[in-house]
């Protein structure tokens, strides 16, 4: 047993009685022992796991027995970044328990697809002999289903050109993702507060992916960046704002939980955290005593910082925060992730850093070894000299660890952590050699944009224009190496844009895009993931194309499938409504063909000279035609000559028509109908067996 702490070891003489004499017997204290604490062999999910099912149980197994008197949701501890912390109390929790050496936890709920779930055993957890365990930390992402990875711009427009940065969750605990997002002063302009703006498919009774703001009016502090986390752990999420020019930083709670309040309804709780100037904040257990502490990335040579949450071992209220005292570098540090990037059971932290040290050299990336108390020290790598403006964690690579995609000012880079399938030392980063983009990125947010199991990224750019960009990881559906990364091809836009949140904000198991934008007349914009079951004509992409080929290939709507790219009326539907709308932007020249045509090839002189030759769907018709026919080539005379033929035949009788036989079949190797010199109708005949093949098969 544990002897008492202030036990010496030292030498003990007895008397020893016998018949015929006394004797003196010598006995030595044996050397003070304490029992081991129970660590965890393994986990369930196991840790960095990047797609989990929604509804995962989660498991940790012990190297001994546990008591099952022990095992509550404050000595298991569960935190979704979107959803808040799982508590008992409130029905978050089906089953809590504790059968020989497994801690066994089934939510009530599933978390949101995509979402980051932390989980902490901590040291109110006991052996069968009342021993304290040793705390373990770990994360893992949920699984998503069924995004294509082709973003469309859902059309609105909100914010006042003073955006930096948004993060997501369900702030109402109404079941959707709502929206926070920091706004800073330009110069002549008012100040400006941070705004929350409420997703309308839940208590609101609207559609899902539509944004209204709340009317609250939060941080006017300047702040750069925000995390959501459940603070005070009370089971709602509330916001720790990181500022910026030396406003201290600030905690706002909200105020549905403890609070007795409405939830979504935020308060500042009135702390003044520091006087740096902050660029990155990322909350997680630290300390592994189930509440989130706070990292602080700092810039202007200010160190970094680690504010320690006062509701766990320090025995103080949930949700107040303790400076440290610890110094961390002295960099400009533009953002942190945390993850236990070497394996032991505590977060550590990947800093990114951005300046010129001299005139050709600029400040490398560090990483952050947490030794388990929430106390961190530098473990000597310098990581790169791009001028990183951001960092995302995750298994890029698929072998169990964290990797990192580093968002720089010119191109962003992938640093593979070694100790997976590189068999070397977890926690070390070695470049992948990948140069990802030569654009100004100021943001990179990794998640399963396509539903394949591996991770991608949304990179948001800033500058002259610069579109922000999807890279898709080659490791899933793509069939080549996990961690290899490919630019999707799409140009998203073409504003200043600061900052991206990836969340299910339509309700349809993919994730979609929030992205923030700071320029004059710029508004944030929300990119709706198309839905890959809508992918008609199997080109990987869902587009106007799948639409059409639905309508006039079965001659009905198409059915509910959650603002796909047709809802032109945002009804959640798709119906001759929307057909009606889609044609007259194409017959105008304007709306989603303009941008559709351009991403594979076409001119605007073509695009206008299509319209104004085809005032109908001729001319969608004739780009689909060109697409599967594989004739993009900017030849207007061509393109007109198609549009003419599908016109002259009532191209939507015979696109409609389910039952063209192997006679109607052209058979010749035309590589365009357009270019072929037979004008009969077994020509375009031929294309309609074609295309419905291809979309029906």
């Amino acid at each position: 047993m544990r002897n008492p702490k202030n036990s010496l070891n030292r030498t003990v003489y007895t008397r020893l009685s016998g018949r015929s004499t006394d004797r003196l017997l010598r006995c030595e204290r044996l050397e003070d022992r304490q029992l081991l604490a129970a660590v965890v062999v393994t986990t369930s999910p196991l840790s960095g796991s990047p797609s989990v099912p929604v509804d995962t149980n989660i498991e940790a197994t012990f190297d001994t027995t546990i008591l099952p008197a022990a095992v509550t949701d404050q000595s298991v501890v569960v935190h979704g970044r979107q959803s808040g912390r799982l508590l008992s109390s409130i029905g978050d929790i089906t089953s809590l328990a504790g059968v020989g050496p497994l801690v066994a936890l089934n939510p009530a709920e599933g978390f949101h697809p995509g979402e980051f779930v932390q989980v902490t055993a901590t040291a109110d957890l006991l052996d069968n002999l009342s021993v304290a365990v040793t705390p373990h930390v770990w994360d893992f992402r949920t699984a998503t289903a069924g995004g294509s990875g082709t973003f469309r711009d859902s059309g609105q427009q909100f914010g006042s050109a003073t955006g930096w940065h948004v993060a997501l969750g369900d702030v109402d605990s109404d079941g959707d993702l709502d929206a926070i997002v920091t706004n800073l002063q330009v110069v002549g302009h008012p100040l400006q507060v941070s705004r929350l703006w409420l997703n309308q498919s839940g208590q609101q009774g609207g559609i899902a992916g539509q944004f209204v703001d709340s009317g609250q009016s939060l941080d006017n502090t300047r702040p750069h960046d925000l995390a959501l986390g459940d603070l005070d752990g009370d089971g709602d999420l509330d916001i720790f704002f990181g500022n910026s020019t030396g406003v201290a930083n600030t905690v706002w709670l909200n105020q549905g939980g403890q609070q007795g309040g409405a939830e979504g309804v935020f308060a500042n709780s009135g702390q003044l955290l520091g006087n740096s100037h902050t660029r990155g904040v990322a909350l997680g257990d630290l300390d592994g005593d189930g509440d989130l502490d706070a990292f602080v990335a700092n810039r202007n040579a200010q160190a970094n910082r680690v504010w320690i949450n006062q509701g766990g071992v320090q025995g103080g209220t949930g949700g107040q925060f303790v400076d440290s005292d610890q110094l961390l570098g002295s960099s400009t540090s533009y953002d942190v992730e945390l993850g236990d990037l070497d394996g032991d059971g505590d977060l550590d932290a990947f800093v990114a850093n951005q300046e010129f040290v001299t005139a050709t050299t600029r400040e490398p990336n560090i990483v952050w070894v947490n030794d388990g108390s929430g106390t961190f020290s530098d473990n000597g790598q310098l990581l790169g000299d791009s001028l990183s403006r951001a960092v995302s964690l995750g298994d890029l690579d698929h072998d169990g660890d964290l990797d990192a995609f580093v968002a720089n000012r010119f191109a962003n880079r992938i640093w593979l952590n070694q100790g997976g399938a590189q068999s070397g030392a977890a926690g070390q980063f070695v470049d992948s050699g990948q140069a990802l983009g030569n654009l100004n990125s100021h943001h990179a947010t990794i998640g399963d944009l396509d539903g394949d199991g591996d991770l991608d990224a949304f990179v948001a750019n800033f500058g002259n224009g610069a579109a922000n960009k999807v890279w898709t990881n080659q490791g899933g559906r793509q069939g080549g190496t996990a961690g290899q990364y490919s630019d999707s091809g799409q140009s998203l836009g073409s504003s200043d844009s600061r900052g991206v949140a990836l969340g299910d904000l339509d309700n349809d198991g993919d994730l979609d895009a929030f992205v923030v934008n700071r320029s004059t007349g710029q508004t944030d914009r929300v990119w709706l993931n198309q839905d890959r079951s809508a992918d008609f004509d199997l080109d990987d992409d869902v587009d106007g194309a799948d639409f059409l080929a639905w309508q006039r290939g079965f001659g009905t709507p198409m059915p509910n499938v959650s603002r796909m790219d047709g809802d032109a009326d945002f009804d959640t539907d798709v119906d001759a409504i929307d057909l009606s709308i889609w044609e007259d932007q194409y017959s105008s020249g304007t709306g989603p063909l303009v941008g559709e045509l351009s991403a594979v090839g076409f001119d605007t002189t073509v695009i206008g000279l299509l319209a104004s030759t085809s005032p109908d769907a001729a001319l969608i018709d004739a780009a689909m035609a060109l697409d599967w026919l594989g004739v993009v080539d900017n030849d207007a005379e061509a393109m007109v000559v198609v549009a003419a033929k599908l016109q002259a035949v009532e191209a939507d009788s015979v696109l409609g028509h389910h039952d063209l036989g192997p006679a109607t079949v052209d058979g010749e190797s035309n590589t365009s109908v357009a270019s072929s010199s037979e004008t009969e109708n077994h020509d375009l005949l031929w294309f309609a067996d074609e295309l419905l093949g291809r979309v029906f098969g």
